[in-house]
């Protein structure tokens, strides 16, 4: 993306009012916004943005990769307030009950030493809750893997799934920590997607696989049988659902060259589970 932040403006803009606690705003994972578009003002960053906005009640929250992440009036752009984090602000800000909440840590996947488990992020790596109304720090929790994913609140429980292959779940009000559970599989740029008021699914790369798992407690439900091994992008792009059915893709290379590369010819893939039992 281009170093500047081009907001194009609709002409009526979604406000839940429970506040956004899931990537694509709610149950429908639409978050279109019916009206004409034009550009009405733009904000210079300084620096690119991965992470996609967030608009809540006449504020539009954006993390940048330079980590900083802007409150900007969307009446006329005007920066309410920013905030300098060390590491990328990848993850789509979620709004819960005053706070904005966001996942901080970039993309850098390091070779792993000795043989380890590879994973995502390097540098500070934590999910961050902050005033909505003056950006002022409430809490911060560390993580072993990138924050990039973005988290969702369920069932009063926040959960995310980081680039170190775990799961965790945390206090959206304090950031205590409730559980941690290792799944051996990274996420990257995928989302939590809430099934049903107590239930998630997510998605992870090496082991090629799809989980849902309780938010309460952290206990998996169901996980499907791993993907093809070569399989890549498992646990990049958001699994999307619509409450019975849950879709998902992934690619792999044409024969015979099996490993995706770069530039290299694929094959697509699309994926579609029932979110009771993962069949």
């Amino acid at each position: 993306m281009i170093g500047r932040f081009l907001l194009l403006l609709a002409a009526v803009a979604l406000s839940p009012p429970g506040g956004i606690t899931q990537f694509r705003v709610n149950d429908a994972n639409n978050a279109v916004a019916p009206g004409r578009l034009r550009v009405h003002w733009q904000v210079q960053t300084g620096a690119n943005i991965s992470s996609s906005p967030t608009y809540y009640r006449g504020t539009i929250f954006v993390g940048t990769n330079a980590g900083e992440i802007y409150a900007i009036r969307a009446q006329d752009g005007g920066v309410l307030w920013k905030r300098k984090f060390p590491n990328a602000l990848m993850s789509a800000p979620l709004v819960y009950r005053g706070l904005v909440i966001l996942g901080e840590g970039n993309a850098n996947t390091p070779r792993p030493q000795g043989g380890g488990m590879p994973h995502v992020g390097t540098g500070p790596c934590s999910m961050i809750a902050l005033d909505a109304r003056t950006g002022a720090l409430r809490w911060e929790h560390a993580l072993r893997g990138s924050g990039m994913p973005t988290p969702a609140i369920v069932d009063g429980v926040l959960v995310h799934h980081d680039g170190s292959g775990r799961v965790t779940g945390l206090n959206p009000l304090t950031g205590r920590l409730l559980y941690e559970r290792d799944l051996h599989s990274v996420a990257s740029m995928t989302a939590a997607l809430p099934v049903g008021k107590r239930r998630f699914v997510t998605v992870g790369a090496l082991f090629n696989a799809v989980w849902e798992i309780d938010a309460r407690s952290g206990r998996v439900v169901w996980r499907t049988d791993p993907f093809p091994r070569f399989a890549s992008g498992m646990g990049d792009c958001p699994l999307a659902g619509d409450g019975t059915r849950i879709y998902g893709d992934y690619v792999v290379g044409n024969p015979p060259q099996v490993r995706v590369g770069l530039g290299g010819s694929v094959r697509e893939h699309l994926y579609a589970l029932r979110a009771s039992n993962g069949h």
